[in-house]
């Protein structure tokens, strides 16, 4: 899942312990605002060593601004210095007292790091608080990381809750969190409900095809799981998931034991 970069700019910074009188000048604040900026473009166009320099010269005008630590442990993360991004992110989560975005944006670092429980601990703590504007973001990393633990039914409990647009892209994902986690129970006919209920609302997934075949395999049904794998050979873009249906298709073909396909985060 796409940390969330909800965070509007403001010249009302944190300053610790900080008197008036060290406070920075308007000057300081905007250019640091300038960078803070700068960097959410370059972080949204996926050109995180540049989102991180910005970050770092905005952190460097004003230290200890938590907008500007979270964003810079983001783009650190996504410059593959995952430990460090990681250790920042716990810090700055501590500097304002509450403060869910960063816990959320943790969870999700955590999850992508394979830290179920400790990323289960920060979507529960951005959840409780009570100025948070998005919550069903932080629902979803509870059930991710809920399913991680084998604790599906609480996942599927979690997921439920989510009240979203049918036409947002959570609720896509949510209904293929859904599908996997009901095939963990075994509970074949919701797997295969919630997973064709993803393929219609993940218009430009194509992940949701894969996972939907998947589930064809594991409830049986080997001759509509090959015409799936023969759709995506047909009309995916990705090369990367091409191949992985040519693959699995090839393994059901030989009668070999298919690996469950990796859904998004």
């Amino acid at each position: 899942m796409r940390p969330n970069l909800a965070v509007l700019l403001t010249a009302a910074f944190y300053l610790g312990g900080c008197s008036s009188l060290s406070s920075p000048s308007q000057k300081r604040i905007d250019s640091a605002n300038n960078f803070f900026g700068m960097g959410l473009g370059f972080f949204d166009d996926g050109s995180y060593p540049e989102s991180l320099q910005a970050f770092e010269q905005a952190s460097a005008l004003i230290p200890n601004n938590p907008d500007f630590e979270m964003h810079r442990a983001l783009a650190l993360y996504y410059v593959d210095r995952h430990e460090q991004s990681l250790d920042l992110l716990r810090k700055t989560c501590l500097l304002r007292e509450e403060f869910p975005d960063c816990h959320n944006n943790l969870a999700v670092l955590l999850l992508k790091s394979g830290k179920s429980a400790e990323a289960l601990k920060h979507a529960e703590k951005a959840l409780s608080a009570a100025t948070y504007s998005t919550p069903n973001f932080a629902k979803t990393n509870k059930g991710l990381a809920l399913h991680a633990l084998g604790r599906d039914r609480e996942a599927i409990e979690t997921f439920t809750t989510i009240q979203d647009d049918s036409s947002s892209p959570l609720h896509c994902r949510n209904e293929l969190y859904l599908s996997r986690s009901y095939l963990s129970l075994a509970n074949f006919s919701q797997a295969s409900r919630h997973a064709r209920i993803g393929r219609d609302v993940c218009l430009n997934e194509e992940t949701a095809l894969l996972w939907q075949a998947y589930v064809q395999y594991r409830t049986g049904q080997i001759v509509e799981a090959k015409d799936l794998y023969l759709e995506a050979l047909r009309t995916f873009h990705n090369p990367e998931l091409r191949d992985e249906a040519r693959v699995s298709l090839n393994q059901l073909n030989r009668e070999e034991v298919l690996a469950e396909p990796k859904l998004f985060l």
